[in-house]
């Protein structure tokens, strides 16, 4: 969209005239470091979070089990893994935006990591792309040095074009050309359907250009269910026979877990089955949108189909000057717009709303994350696990200067040796019972209680390290210099742990540094 604003509120028009899930955007309007202009359709716009002024986007509007991948985007390189299917079939397939620039080889080395990851771990692969290369294997009028370069490379990868047509995608008095390119594995090029160039003037020099997928699959949408809708006769009843057979007479927690399992699934299956999933429909009305932004429209449209008809550089140099009194009817309608908006919220709970919407980042998703062996998280469930995993890379750290004991069972039968009678005891423990973890802090000199919940990903010992950790920051807090402290725990590990140079966790590093 040749980083412009005014290009970037007629795609949004467009997208929600048309009810569009995904687009795949090169060149986006950028500000401060952050894609801007592509809230007005709603969704949310997955980008290389590291990238300065990113040139690729993708914006996911209703869909259902998209992943993020930012560990394999760049400044040029958009992608996300998103879920589809019908019924009960559901896979699913990597997306990409992707933008080639002119300097660089065609494609990008970016890209051909992409496609080589996607083909390593099946994963069907669909690419839009604003390549700069030319080829007539594509609908283009000549061949050039990148088009061949690119060729080659799509026949050696198997990745298919789903181009269809010769259609111009880039259109200046000076050159048509086609190089905006659809790419995609072999497995999807049957279901990517009615491919065409819009011939309507986007504001830039490129085109837009809609395909769809084919009836077989279909996007997993995001739904929502009224509980008044419900049929609630039949609820009952439903559920009456999902509970027969579950056992009235249990002898174990066991048995209470299974049966509260069954039961909880019976009551979701029977309110599922009789309330119905809807969609959520958003509205097909541009609130900036008026007769006089139309007005210009009409007239654009009008002198460019003439300067294409003629060919005359007079009448192409009208349709530029109109072109750009029209971006400027449109950003000042949407300036217009949001400020008499602004105007009308007068009422604390429209303005906190407002807040809300401006304050909330929908680009901080959980995505992939790359792993120490170099490959890639594949869900969100697993991206969690690995950050808050507490492996570090092996760090050479002083021992405290602490006295580490672990008394033996003998040392314990005569306590008034083995623990300081005068100084200030504090007691510690870390535990895990079933899938949950938690820490525990006591004072016996101060009285302190301090219990936390670590959740299930937690380990034992990192409910033992963090229970030290907390500890030792209490007595920061509460203790006067120069008294005798003891700490007394329960894991060998843990103390060991604290006690070797040599550190793996990042909880013992920071209990190791804390303590100097």
């Amino acid at each position: 969209m040749q980083h412009g604003k005014a290009q970037s509120a007629f795609l949004c028009k467009r997208i929600i005239e048309r009810q569009i899930k995904i687009a795949l955007i090169q060149e986006p309007w950028v500000y401060h470091g952050k894609v801007r202009g592509l809230g007005r359709a709603g969704g949310t716009v997955y980008y290389c979070p590291s990238a300065e002024e990113p040139r690729a986007c993708i914006l996911v509007k209703g869909a259902k089990g998209v992943f993020p991948m930012p560990g394999l985007c760049t400044r040029d390189l958009a992608m996300i893994k998103l879920a589809i299917g019908k019924g009960n079939t559901k896979r699913e397939v990597a997306i990409c935006s992707a933008y080639f620039p002119r300097n660089t080889e065609s494609p990008p080395r970016e890209l051909s990591d992409l496609i080589r990851y996607c083909e390593g771990i099946r994963l069907p692969l669909l690419v839009d792309c604003d390549s700069n290369s030319h080829h007539t294997m594509w609908g283009d009028k000549e061949v050039k040095p990148r088009g061949r370069m690119l060729l080659e490379f799509l026949t050696l990868s198997g990745m298919q074009i789903a181009n269809r047509g010769s259609v111009p995608t880039y259109f200046t008095p000076e050159r048509q050309s086609v190089i905006d390119l659809t790419l995609c594995s072999t497995e999807l090029l049957s279901q990517v359907v009615s491919w065409r160039v819009s011939l309507e003037v986007s504001l830039f020099d490129h085109r837009h250009i809609f395909f769809g997928l084919d009836e077989s699959i279909q996007l997993i949408e995001n739904g929502y269910r009224n509980p008044r809708a419900t049929q609630w006769d039949l609820y009952l009843e439903d559920l009456k026979g999902r509970l027969i057979g579950i056992p009235s007479r249990y002898e174990s927690e066991a048995d209470v877990e299974v049966v509260l399992n069954r039961l909880n699934s019976a009551i979701v299956e029977s309110f599922e089955a009789n309330c119905p999933l809807k969609q959520r429909t958003s509205s097909s009305k541009t609130p900036w949108w008026n007769s006089h932004v139309e007005s210009h429209r009409r007239k654009v449209r009008k002198l460019f189909n003439k300067a294409k008809r003629t060919k005359n550089p007079n009448h192409w140099e009208d349709y530029k000057s109109a072109q750009r009194e029209y971006k400027k009817v449109i950003r000042d309608s949407i300036r217009d717009t949001w400020r008499a908006s602004c105007e009308d919220i007068i009422q604390l709970p429209s303005a906190a709303r407002l807040s809300k919407v401006l304050t909330k980042d929908p680009g901080a998703k959980l995505g992939a994350v790359s792993l120490p062996d170099g490959g890639f998280t594949s869900s969100a469930g697993e991206t969690l696990q690995h950050l808050l995993s507490d492996n570090v890379e092996p760090t050479i750290c002083p021992s405290p200067k602490l006295g580490i004991q672990i008394p033996s069972r003998d040392d314990w039968d005569n306590i008034n040796n083995t623990i300081c009678q005068n100084g200030i005891i504090w007691f510690t423990d870390g535990s895990k019972i079933g899938d949950k973890a938690g820490a525990g802090v006591y004072g016996k000199t101060t009285k302190t209680k301090l219990s936390f919940a670590h959740g299930s990903y937690a380990s034992v010992f990192q409910a033992e390290i963090y229970a030290i950790l907390t500890c030792g920051m209490e007595i920061l807090k509460t203790t006067p210099k120069r008294r005798t402290i003891q700490i007394c725990t329960d894991s060998q590990e843990a103390l060991m742990a604290i006690e070797s140079s040599k550190v793996k966790s990042r909880l013992v590093l920071d209990c190791k540094k804390d303590s100097k």
